[in-house]
């Protein structure tokens, strides 16, 4: 039963190979501290996998109880950091900026449920995209793409965009939540205390808009 091949068996087995070739390859600093790592998990698992051997007798309900936990691990890491939304910018757009702010009162919702897998969001041309919705109304993957498919962060384009953090501004005695996307031709990305008071100032001329079209 010891000898026979199960799920965690094969996944114990490749990582071992893989942390002594991430050792063999990069195993200075960070990359060395990864492949010892993955080899203490390899050890776990396969541990795991003998004491499921031993104590579960039937070999198909061992294989049914690995592949289940493997099934399960698999869906949790993609609900947890797959789920992806994705900033849809004119092709011809020249800002360095996405701004997507959040809680303005009359602004449609970007509609983000707990079940929500991938999501688009257009942006519209001036960059900044104003929202019912709250700032915790977000995916955790988030890529960037042209209205003509070129996505950023590729070998098919040369601009790089990064999320920037949060950060609110306040207008009218409110305060209000926004997101930054940065974009740029070059390794992305950072952002200084004038340009974040510059977005801070275009929003509000956003929020002051609004409110005088009510």
């Amino acid at each position: 039963m010891l000898r026979k091949i199960t799920p965690f068996l094969i996944i114990g087995i490749t990582l071992i190979i893989w942390s002594i070739y991430g050792l063999i390859t990069d195993g200075k600093d960070w990359g060395g501290v990864a492949a010892i790592a993955i080899f203490v998990f390899a050890l776990i698992v396969l541990f795991i996998d003998v004491i499921l051997k031993r104590f579960i007798k039937k070999y198909n309900k061992t294989l049914l109880i690995e592949l289940s936990i493997v099934l399960i691990l698999f869906l949790a890491y993609q609900y947890t950091f797959n789920r992806t939304q994705t900033l849809i910018i004119p092709d011809a757009y020249e800002k360095d900026y996405v701004t997507i702010l959040y809680g303005v009162e009359g602004a449609d919702k970007i509609n983000i449920s707990p079940l929500t897998v991938k999501k688009d969001i257009i942006i519209p041309s001036n960059g900044v995209l104003i929202t019912l919705s709250k700032i915790d109304e977000h995916l955790p993957k988030t890529k960037m793409r042209t209205n003509s498919g070129v996505y950023f962060n590729s070998e098919n384009s040369k601009k790089q965009f990064v999320e920037m953090g949060k950060s609110n501004v306040e207008f009218t005695g409110a305060l209000y939540s926004f997101r930054i996307f940065k974009i740029q031709e070059e390794f992305c990305c950072s952002i200084t205390i004038e340009e974040k008071e510059k977005i801070q100032n275009s929003l509000k001329t956003e929020l002051k808009r609004i409110k005088a079209s009510r």
